[in-house]
């Protein structure tokens, strides 16, 4: 019920489509959210109607079990194990800052420091996609072969997907450890990956161009890593703060001057009022950290522990509120924690079965 109400409020609100019935093959999960028990040290999970079911623990899941969310993905069942625990958000005990640049030639460039790139695996699972991808269109519709080579093109692209998140998990760890400021750019993934087809009447242009990038933004995983850094941050203890992205990468961040002849390449800037030269990229990491390190001094103390906002500047785009119908569905807010509130936190647990 909570779902079906879920989904009704995103038609209304977010133009959703109305959720349909389920389907065999499509999205087979089932959550189960009472009378379930979980021993770690056995391995067991307690199911209603199920029993004790064996799983092969991936982490274990401290704190009082809240919910088992049950999903099939490729062949296999997983089981998600929601927990409630409190936590203590104190201040990091680190005193660096660093700014992030999100960008498509470099996965993450930091504003000191070596770049964090995706590891090479990848890219040699990509070409297999590539050929496997080419595989099921010679296939013949229906068929069981065709069946089959689906089948190891999606396990492909499930591979490509758990390398991505584990490598995201690790990099965005050690940033909120080592650092007690971070800044990122208030970018909009979801619309900056829009089709530029356009319609019949009004095609659009450089559309080969813009699908490539776009693939290289969802690739990257910029949507992925600001929301892993928005609730590390606030577990740990950082400050979060998202700038506003806008001429960051014309900006020089020795004099602050801001022109479009500064970067004339995609790699070198140039600045040309005090001719300082700077890997692009690098230039913009430092132009973001320096934003915010002024927002954060301005109106808000620098110090604060576990401020996390996803517009935590003054120019930062805000929302309007939206209107939400009224649901059978208790509505609960949901924050990130801060210093000097009550601590509280939930997190899910993946363990494979």
């Amino acid at each position: 019920m909570r779902d079906l109400c879920k989904a009704w409020d995103a038609k209304a609100t977010l133009r959703f489509g109305a959720p349909r019935f389920k389907k065999r093959g499509e999205g087979d999960a089932l959550r189960l959210p009472q009378d379930c028990r979980c021993d770690g040290k056995a391995g067991l999970v307690q199911l209603t109607k199920l029993g004790a079911v064996r799983l092969r623990h991936s982490r274990e899941a401290p704190g009082a079990l809240k919910n088992v969310m049950l999903r099939q993905e490729g062949g296999r069942w997983v089981a998600s194990l929601q927990t409630e625990r409190e936590l203590d958000v104190v201040p990091s005990a680190a005193d660096a800052a660093v700014g992030l640049d999100f960008g498509a030639a470099t996965t993450i460039m930091p504003s000191s420091g070596a770049p964090i790139e995706l590891p090479k695996r990848i890219g040699r699972y990509e070409r297999r996609s590539r050929r496997l991808a080419l595989a099921v269109s010679r296939k013949k519709k229906g068929s069981a072969n065709r069946k089959k080579a689906v089948s190891r093109l999606a396990q492909c692209h499930r591979r490509i997907a758990a390398i991505r998140r584990d490598f995201l998990h690790d990099a965005t760890s050690q940033l909120a450890r080592e650092h007690a400021l971070v800044a990122i750019e208030d970018l909009e993934a979801k619309r900056m990956t829009a089709s530029a087809v356009g319609t019949r009447e009004a095609p659009g242009r450089n559309v080969r161009a813009k699908a490539g990038l776009n693939r290289t933004i969802l690739r990257n995983g910029w949507s992925m890593a600001r929301s892993m850094l928005e609730y590390k941050a606030a577990r740990g203890g950082v400050m979060l703060m998202a700038v506003p992205p806008a001429y960051t990468s014309q900006e020089c961040s020795a004099c602050g001057h801001i022109a479009a002849e500064n970067r004339k390449t995609q790699a070198a800037f140039a600045c040309v009022a005090c001719d300082h030269v700077e890997n692009a990229d690098r230039n913009a990491a430092k132009v973001i950290l320096r934003r915010g390190q002024e927002i954060g001094s301005d109106g808000r103390p620098a110090s604060t522990a576990g401020y996390a906002g996803t517009y935590a500047c003054e120019g930062g785009r805000l929302k309007p509120p939206r209107s939400r119908p009224r649901s059978a569905a208790p509505a609960r807010p949901v924050g990130l924690a801060v210093a000097g509130t009550t601590p509280g936190a939930e997190r899910s647990w993946n363990l494979h079965s």
